[in-house]
């Protein structure tokens, strides 16, 4: 899960986390992530309205986004709140 955020479609989102999180994308209608540190499990699914199949929404570029500013917010108020995996 850490190779999500190192080469994977979580790359431009998130690789600056990658040493205090884990990250999961996936895609089929709709935009999926999972973003994990050792105390935190953060689950971001972004639905569509309608059903148009030709509007491509991808994990890695709209919920794990979403998901990494939270975190990064959520760290810059709380440092002991991610701790680094070992």
């Amino acid at each position: 899960m850490r190779a999500c955020l190192t080469r994977g479609t979580g790359m431009r989102a998130a690789a600056d986390l990658s040493n205090v999180a884990r990250a999961k994308t996936g895609s089929s209608q709709d935009s999926l992530a999972v973003l994990m540190t050792r105390e935190l499990t953060m689950l971001l699914w972004v639905g569509r309205r309608n059903s148009n199949r030709d509007l491509r929404i991808i994990g890695g570029e709209m919920a794990l986004p979403l998901l990494a500013e939270l975190l990064r917010d959520m760290r810059r108020e709380r440092p002991n709140l991610t701790p680094f995996w070992n």
